[in-house]
């Protein structure tokens, strides 16, 4: 007898709970979309028009593999994403969900599998919070500074397709506005690892020393593996956290403000490669072969 009621009460719990996910499942629902766009468990709605959300399927899509060769590995998996036209719009989705961010950018919900983005602040968003995603669905263990760090790192990036269905993406670049926050910090030594890990913007800027280095890839696989900055370092770098340290905020104060900040304003992703050729020679950008960027210094 008591075997059934606790076997009753397991399968009454376990009925309560599915009911939950169902009910929070629908309370996060959108039905304003009109174009839906699907491929490879990735799921776009949204209320622009179809070459728009086909694009950022293509996006998504095409950072996914970037992401799992380049950086670390991803798991197949389900995602939805909702891009919102107007930002009106997108607010108002946020208060009805009683959404917990107040972020006029967008969200990752983890509990829901579900981006969520406001079309009028730019691509950069869906690529940062793809990021989450990721780190999500592959159980990577890492602090909030180094994943918001990882994920500001790859808000800005440029890319085009070299094929109906082959977009190629670029990343290493700066975000300008963070990128002169930081800089004035290092001016004034207040930079540091501990401001770092206080500090998303601060973190996007180590990354990118850190890919300047060729050792981004290294130094999230030493973190995953050690949870120690110091050995992360030594594994990655070569060098100890202090050197490690020294060297990143003497590279922060030494980087030239110049022409390519405006270049690198915003993620830029282009339908043809002759477009973006045409982006190039406005700039008057080359490849420079140390760094693996386009650059646009004059």
């Amino acid at each position: 007898m008591k075997k059934f009621v606790l076997r009753f009460l397991l399968y009454g719990l376990l009925a309560l709970a599915a009911a939950v996910a169902i009910v929070s499942r629908r309370w996060f629902e959108w039905h304003g979309y009109r174009t839906k766009a699907a491929q490879s468990g990735i799921t776009v709605y949204s209320d622009l028009d179809p070459v728009s959300v086909r694009g950022l399927l293509g996006l998504c899509q095409a950072f996914r593999e970037y992401f799992n060769s380049a950086v670390l590995p991803v798991p197949p998996g389900k995602l939805d994403v909702y891009l919102f036209k107007h930002q009106k719009d997108y607010y108002g989705y946020c208060k009805r969900v009683r959404a917990t961010t107040n972020s006029p950018f967008g969200f990752y919900s983890r509990r829901h599998r579900l981006i969520v983005i406001n079309g009028e602040m730019g691509t950069g968003t869906v690529l940062h919070e793809l990021v989450h995603h990721f780190m999500h669905t592959g159980q990577y263990d890492l602090p909030p500074w180094l994943e918001e760090g990882v994920a500001s790192y790859f808000e800005r990036g440029l890319g085009y397709y070299e094929g109906p269905a082959k977009l190629r993406l670029l990343f290493g670049y700066l975000n300008p506005v963070r990128f002169q926050e930081v800089q004035a910090s290092a001016l004034a030594n207040e930079l540091s690892f501990a401001s770092m890990m206080r500090s998303q913007q601060t973190a996007s800027t180590f990354f990118v020393y850190a890919d300047r280095c060729r050792a981004l890839h290294a130094f999230l696989e030493a973190y995953l593996a050690t949870k120690d900055m110091d050995k992360s370092c030594r594994l990655a770098l070569g060098i100890d956290a202090a050197t490690a340290e020294r060297h990143w905020v003497e590279w922060v104060r030494t980087q030239v403000l110049g022409f390519d900040f405006e270049f690198w304003q915003r993620t830029q992703i282009y339908a043809t490669e002759a477009e973006f050729d045409q982006l190039l020679g406005f700039y008057g950008a080359r490849w420079d072969d140390s760094l693996e960027i386009y650059t646009a210094n004059q």
